[in-house]
Order: structure tokens, then C-alpha cells, then sequence
């Protein structure tokens, strides 16, 4: 009986130990075939974006890592054409596909939707966040591998972000470019929905005359000011007041333009002070991988619209093999300290409860390991927790039956 338990512990252990393995692919969806020869890396989000390790894809685009240890959240980065993808390794799970696509200088399917300058100022420095909404919808896909913007004279930046396709915002470098004001995010419109946001600071002087230029004419203009700040246009464009998409429930002032595609700017004049209401849920930056959130203005102005993700298949599996673990474990412990002697059990029976303490420690440790799994308690809690359980377990393997 002792042996069949120890078999199945170290089965255990060895299914344990296969979960650190991550095996993937990376597959060109503009070809619909392997992207062979593609740079992997595997990235650790801690603090920030740490590499762990790299490789190339090999025929048919497959790459294995290592994993360090199950209790920290990857990233597993592709490098094809010059562009980064980013693949998230949801916990539990030992597989991941990523999906790259063919890149271009300019895809003429990119358009912007809409294009936001939201305003605040304290009377001396006028900040402005602008929200760019991009839809690329060419077929076959293909990624641009950047995008232009412009800014006004004297426009210092101090953030920038962007996400694709809804997912995780990630803070992106902006390069200028030879021709005056003209920037560029270094981030690629993949196919489907992009989302750069900026944030600029400039003098100001009470009022502001603003001249907005773009690369391509946005479907929707919005310039968003708190209440008691005054706005008129000063160009042809006809404005109109509308709700804002993307922050429907902000408490300031929202004036539209449709389409202005008669010119490749758009001109008005802002005047007064005030800041952007602080007091609503939407101010709040959604974190990205590996940073904390802020409550800054322009750091993810949209509604957090993350839902936890279910526990996957994977992680069923990885669960159910910790059980087996545990279980197996804890019942290995109590044929270790019984001795094996039978007139020892009503002994201990009558002498204590080390066979429900062993109970309760295998279900503690089933529900913090299912806890962690979940995101539903920080690594540190985790660990000290950890670290108290594993101590009562060592006390109660040292236990002995007294032997007449």
C-alpha cells in the first residue's frame, strides 16, 4: 500500500512539473501559415516587462519555454516584420497560439473613427488628451507597422498608450518625424480595432486658438472641456453637441464635428480654466501588465470592461492534478506517521485529531492554490500564507504515536 502511495506522489509530482512546460506557435494569419523563423521571447510581468528567454519559431512555428514557476503572470512576445505581438499566458495553461500577420508602411484600409481632444488647465498650462480610434479592416489582414499624428508648436508629451482589439493597454514610445509637429506612435494598427492615447502639455495664457491636423480625416471630431471652460469654432467645420463614446457619463462639455473631410485640419478656439471632474469611476487607469494603476487623467479613459476569465480547461486540469497531489500527499504523511501498526490508529484516535489537522491543511492548501490561480489574492499574501501552511505540515509529519 506504502509503495502504490508513493507511486502515485511521484506521479504527481511529474504531471506537476510538466505544467512549467509552455509549448506555442506562431502562425501568419495573412498567409494562414507557420511564421517559421519568427523571434519568441517569454516575458515575466512583475514590475515591469522582464525577458526571461528567447527563440526562434521553428518550421511549423512551434517554440517551448521553460516556465521559471506557476505562481508569476507571462507575456509571450513574437517579432515578425519588424512589429511585436504580445500574447498573454492565462494561469494553469501549458499551450498558447500567436497570431502575427504580414506588415506594411501604410495600409490604405486604415481609417480613424473618431478623434478626441479632451482639455483641462489650471489657468498657466494647458493639458490636452487626445484619443485616437482606429479600425483597420483590410483583407488579407495586415498590420501597419505605425501611425502619424501631428501636434501643435511648443507641445510637450508625458504619456502615451495604446491597445488592439480591446485588449490590455500597454505605454508606447512616439518618435518625431523630419517634418515640423509630425510624430509617430511606435505601435502597429493590427487588424481590427487600435486605440492610441496621448497626453501634451503647453503655455497658456487664459485662451487658446487650436489648428488640429491629422493624417487621415476622422469619421467623428470631439473636443471635450470641463463646464467652465468656453469653445467656438473658428473653421469651417460645423460643431454640435453630442454625447462623447468614449466616456458617456463625464460630466464636462462635448462639441462634435461630422466628417471633416474638407480639409486636413480643424480649426477652434478654447478660453477659461477648469479640470476634469476626478470624482467618477471612469478617471480610473485600467493597469497594464506589470504596473499598478493610476487615477491620472488621459492614463485609460474608458470604462474598465475586463471580466475574469472563467477557469479554462487548463486550469481545471492543473486543479485537478493538485488535488491528486494533496491528496495523495496527505495520505502518504498519515501512513508515515500511523507506522503502519493498526493498534496505533485507536491511539491516536483517542490522543488528538492529526488526521483532521492533516484534512484541514489539504483543503487549505486546495483553496490557496485555487485562490492564486484565480488572481483572487496578491503573490505576497500567497507566499506568507504558503509559508504558514507548510510550517504546520512539517509540525505535524514530526508527530509520532507513542509506542508501549
Amino acid at each position: 500500500m506504502r509503495r502504490l502511495i508513493i507511486a502515485s506522489l511521484l506521479l504527481a509530482c511529474s504531471f506537476s512539473a510538466a505544467a512549467q512546460t509552455l509549448t506555442g506557435t506562431v502562425n501568419n494569419e495573412t498567409t494562414r501559415k507557420p511564421a517559421a523563423g519568427a523571434e519568441v521571447a517569454l516575458v515575466r510581468l512583475a514590475q515591469g516587462m522582464e525577458e526571461l528567454g528567447h527563440t526562434k519559431a521553428g518550421a511549423q512555428g512551434q517554440f517551448t519555454f521553460k516556465l521559471p514557476d506557476s505562481t508569476s503572470r507571462y507575456l509571450v512576445k513574437a517579432h515578425f516584420q519588424n512589429v511585436d505581438y504580445f500574447e498573454q499566458i492565462q494561469p494553469g495553461n501549458s499551450s498558447v497560439q500567436v497570431a502575427v500577420y504580414n506588415s506594411a508602411q501604410t495600409v490604405p484600409q486604415v481609417e480613424i473613427v473618431n478623434l478626441s481632444h479632451v482639455f483641462e488647465t489650471d489657468g498657466s498650462t494647458l493639458k490636452v488628451i487626445e484619443v485616437f480610434n482606429l479600425r483597420n479592416t483590410a483583407f488579407p489582414k495586415v498590420t501597419q507597422a505605425a501611425f502619424d499624428f501631428y501636434l501643435p508648436d511648443n507641445a510637450q508629451i508625458s504619456f502615451s498608450e495604446a491597445r488592439s482589439n480591446a485588449g490590455v493597454p500597454v505605454k508606447v514610445s512616439t518618435a518625431a518625424l523630419p517634418e515640423k509637429n509630425k510624430y509617430q506612435f511606435l505601435f502597429p494598427v493590427k487588424p481590427g480595432s487600435t486605440r492610441y492615447e496621448l497626453v501634451y502639455s503647453m503655455p497658456y495664457g487664459g485662451a487658446y486658438k487650436m489648428e488640429t491636423r491629422y493624417v487621415l480625416p476622422p469619421h467623428k471630431f470631439y473636443v471635450v472641456t470641463p463646464k467652465t471652460m468656453k469653445f467656438s469654432a473658428t473653421g469651417g467645420a460645423q460643431f454640435h453637441p453630442e454625447s462623447w463614446p468614449v466616456e458617456p457619463t463625464l460630466d464636462m462639455t462635448v462639441n462634435t464635428a461630422d466628417s471633416p473631410t474638407s480639409a486636413k485640419s480643424v480649426a477652434y478656439e478654447i478660453s477659461g480654466v477648469g479640470l476634469i471632474p476626478q470624482d467618477t469611476p471612469q478617471q480610473q487607469q485600467q493597469p497594464q501588465p506589470g504596473q499598478p494603476a493610476q487615477n491620472t487623467p488621459g492614463g485609460g479613459l474608458g470604462v474598465p470592461n475586463e471580466k475574469p476569465n472563467p477557469i479554462s480547461a487548463g486550469q481545471w486540469g492543473f486543479l485537478s492534478v493538485l488535488a491528486l497531489f494533496m491528496a495523495a500527499g496527505a495520505l502518504f504523511i498519515y501512513m508515515v506517521s500511523s507506522g503502519g501498526d493498526a493498534s496505533a490508529r485507536p491511539a491516536r484516535a483517542k490522543g488528538g485529531g492529526s488526521a483532521s489537522l492533516l484534512d484541514a491543511l489539504k483543503e487549505e492548501m486546495f483553496r490557496l492554490e485555487a485562490d492564486r490561480l484565480q488572481d483572487r489574492i496578491s503573490k505576497q499574501e500567497y507566499e506568507s500564507a504558503k509559508s504558514a501552511l507548510d510550517k504546520t505540515l512539517q509540525r505535524a509529519m514530526k508527530r509520532k504515536p507513542a509506542r508501549g
